[in-house]
């Protein structure tokens, strides 16, 4: 059962395996907040819901945005953990607070096992994009540059990452899908994940378009698959940091100033993604389309898709449920 408006309500998501393992239901994740009074009504209302999210994580987002990227290696080691802890605890509070719940996405229990499966996965996909690339005669290294860019590379690209996956995925993505269902949440997350990259150096509606369909896709269903963030985190970092750290390409448009290896891109740019980088490239886009949807045979195997039509009847009883609370406190003597 749901609890929900103070009544108890069925669940719309259906039974599955992962009920009986640590991976939680879509219906885990979904607010247990009372909705008998209006203002409990509006906070919960999906836009309001998600921009109170945002709040929560502004103070985290304004700490990585005083940490320069000038900072020598010891310092990052330092303050990489630490942010990636204050965006996670953002998440914690917002669920607690403003849901009335636990925060199941964060639980750690095997996390670390998702996690390098992520990471290895998204190096692989960026590596295999890569690998054509030099089939096609479109990538060439120059010459080997800084080992330690690997680690430096991860103290830089795993906050951010994990920034990203709260706000798209475990905010927007979650609330958008608890008021009309999974396939519509992925459509629209993914579209608003592109678009906000439109504001990159060398960004293009091409290059934009490219990142919804392969990361908003991609990485929708990893969070799906699981629904828990510690897979889909390792996933968008393994690929940033393939990217940036290992091949020393652009990421997302933004050039990096330190990589394993230094190279650069010919050709042309339908091929190569021009100056957005490789994600704008259809070999990244039909890589990451395959791998998405491998992910989403997973997830509606573990029954982790929720439908349009559950969403909108559980939402009018939860509706019906607190009108039938505030009734019955209002004839209460």
């Amino acid at each position: 059962m749901l609890y929900g408006g103070g009544m108890t309500v069925e669940k719309s998501a259906r039974p599955s395996a992962a009920a009986s393992t640590r991976y939680p239901n879509a219906a885990d994740l979904w607010s247990r907040a009372l909705r008998t009074r209006p203002w409990q009504r509006v906070v919960q209302f999906a836009p309001v819901r998600a921009m109170i999210g945002l709040v929560f994580l502004i103070p985290p987002v304004v700490l990585e945005g005083l940490c320069g990227r000038g900072m020598s290696l010891g310092i990052r080691a330092l303050i990489a953990p630490m942010l990636t802890l204050a965006f996670a605890l953002s998440l914690v509070g917002f669920a607690l607070v403003i849901e009335r719940r636990r925060p199941r996405e964060l639980s750690p229990r095997g996390g670390w096992i998702e996690w390098i499966a992520g990471f290895a996965l998204g190096t692989t996909l960026l590596s295999a994009t890569m690998g054509i690339l030099v089939l096609r005669g479109a990538y060439h290294v120059e010459q080997g540059g800084q080992g330690w860019a690997l680690l430096s590379g991860l103290f830089i690209f795993a906050p951010h990452a994990m920034f990203e996956e709260l706000l798209m995925r475990a905010l927007i993505f979650k609330i958008v899908e608890e008021s009309i269902g999974s396939w519509a949440a992925m459509i629209i997350q993914a579209m608003l994940f592109g678009a906000l990259h439109l504001g990159n150096p060398g960004a293009t509606a091409i290059g934009a378009t490219a990142i919804a369909i392969e990361a908003g896709l991609l990485l929708a269903a990893a969070y799906m698959y699981t629904r828990r963030l510690w897979l889909v985190w390792g996933l968008h970092l393994g690929w940033n940091w393939a990217q940036g750290s290992l091949f020393g390409v652009r990421v997302s448009g933004t050039p990096v100033s330190s990589s394993w290896l230094h190279s650069h891109v010919t050709g042309s740019d339908a091929l190569t993604g021009g100056t957005f980088g490789v994600e704008a490239s259809p070999v990244a886009v039909v890589l990451c389309l395959l791998a998405a949807s491998v992910l989403l045979m997973g997830a509606v195997r573990r029954g982790q898709v929720v439908g349009w039509s559950d969403q909108r009847r559980r939402l009018r009883a939860l509706s019906e449920a607190g009108q039938s609370t505030v009734s019955t406190l209002a004839s209460a003597p």
